[in-house]
């Protein structure tokens, strides 16, 4: 799986994944603890969280970049309440999102609609799992989504087009700055 992959690459993914969760989780648990509802708290970290993804796949450009940073994720999110309680399968719905988002990504041959549709559908993806979770586990909550779901939808659909967006101006922004370059090259 991580053949090709050279030592800065998967160290770059690695901390861009423990961003990614870093960010995610200080915005979430604050919001998550305020509404009661275990996990609306991306509805506000996910444009940055979806951003930061694409930028980090565009700067490490192979198959399985996506699926890395899920599995980061995944691990660091074991212990905490991101998704709901703690638990191992957290590390399958990152790898899961992460493999489709890979194959999409890799569908469109690393072009931009690919890293748009890629992240877009990843993040719908999160939805039906993270309700898949409020239900298995008996967790609050499930009524209150399922009230607002068109509202979430539109959401998550809106953060995976936004995030991809600044994902690209970030990406755009520091591409030809000695660290991505050596990282990428």
């Amino acid at each position: 799986m991580l053949k090709g992959f050279k030592t800065k690459e998967l160290i770059f993914l690695t901390l861009m994944g423990v961003l990614m969760f870093l960010i995610d989780f200080s915005i979430s648990s604050g919001i998550d603890a305020a509404s009661g509802i275990s996990g609306i708290g991306y509805i506000v970290s996910g444009f940055i969280f979806v951003g930061l993804g694409v930028f980090a796949a565009l700067v490490v450009r192979r198959f399985f970049s996506i699926t890395i940073l899920g599995l980061i994720y995944g691990v660091l999110a074991i212990p905490t309440p991101i998704f709901g309680p703690p638990g191992f399968y957290k590390i399958i719905i990152g790898l899961s999102v992460g493999i489709i988002a890979d194959l999409i990504v890799f569908l469109f041959r690393y072009k931009k609609l690919g890293y748009y549709l890629s992240f877009t559908i990843g993040n719908l993806l999160t939805l039906p799992i993270w309700i898949f979770v409020l239900i298995s586990f008996g967790l609050p909550g499930v009524d209150a989504v399922i009230k607002i779901i068109w509202l979430v939808i539109g959401v998550y659909f809106i953060q995976g087009l936004f995030g991809a967006w600044i994902g690209f101006k970030l990406y755009n922004k520091i591409k030809n700055k000695k660290i991505i370059k050596q990282i990428s090259g």
